[in-house]
């Protein structure tokens, strides 16, 4: 082997492991997609949420469900007795990017929501069985570059929180106003629209959020805005808390249970 290509070669050595040592340095891009993973570290991930989450609800009780809701409230419900309702009380709770709960579950949450309890769903949109029985509408519009959200009740909070990355443009188009309370808006430019309220159902409440985003790394990470994921989150009545925050992955059989009929009072 002449010297010169002995030269080369070592040239090129030192030339790859250059490369080698500037990628390994180089900043990794971001990832941006919507993940809404406790266990996630990206922006738009829950994991801050997760470690936080004792501070949220502060003398609560926290039970995590790792399966579906159907599977999980039906397995408290007394069929043993002639009472016909749940041995839990307290609030289901899920926090995601778009509903992903099957139409069995969603069956069961307004059962055990028409049993004295609640519901706290932070989505961009809601299950159609879910929009049907609550008398619903959500609905997008476009916003050139960013919203401000901010709660009715200037008592509970008086500020207004920019939001712009990932942020969606969906509300609350049309509700029964003789059930429903409005808790929240966001604005862009000079239009309002309603994105928190309460739904008076059966014996219990729901209180529907259209912007999940408030609650991911990001977000409560920026500025001061987990002041207001702390707002919202506190309508949510004391007691204990069921959270989906493992997006469960088995599929549940039809509830056998579930009576449309008694759920809604007259």
């Amino acid at each position: 082997m002449s010297r010169t290509i002995k030269i080369y070669i070592v040239f090129l050595v030192a030339m790859m492991a250059l490369i080698v040592v500037v990628d390994a340095n180089r900043p990794r891009p971001i990832n941006w997609m919507p993940s809404f993973d406790i266990k996630s570290k990206i922006p738009f991930g829950l994991k801050v949420f997760q470690e936080e989450k004792e501070n949220f609800f502060k003398g609560d009780t926290i039970t995590e469900i790792k399966v579906t809701p159907y599977e999980f409230f039906d397995a408290y419900y007394d069929f043993d007795t002639l009472i016909n309702t749940y041995k839990i009380k307290g609030t289901f709770l899920a926090i995601d990017n778009y509903d992903n709960i099957d139409e069995s579950s969603a069956e069961e949450i307004l059962y055990f929501v028409s049993h004295g309890n609640n519901a706290f769903l932070s989505m961009n949109d809601f299950s159609n069985k879910l929009v049907d029985s609550l008398g619903i509408a959500v609905q997008n519009h476009y916003f050139k570059d960013r919203i401000e959200t901010y709660l009715a009740n200037k008592k509970v909070d008086d500020k207004e929180y920019q939001m712009k990355m990932g942020v969606s443009g969906y509300h609350f188009s049309s509700f029964d106003t003789l059930k429903t309370t409005v808790l929240g808006y966001h604005k862009t430019q000079d239009s309002t629209y309603v994105n928190f309220i309460k739904i008076n159902y059966g014996n219990g409440h729901f209180y529907l959020h259209t912007q999940p985003f408030a609650f991911t790394n990001y977000y409560l990470l920026k500025d001061r805005n987990y002041l207001y994921a702390e707002k919202v989150l506190s309508y949510i009545p004391k007691g204990n808390i069921f959270g989906i925050l493992i997006k469960p992955t088995t599929v549940p059989h039809l509830n056998h249970h579930f009576d449309s009929s008694l759920v809604m009072k007259d």
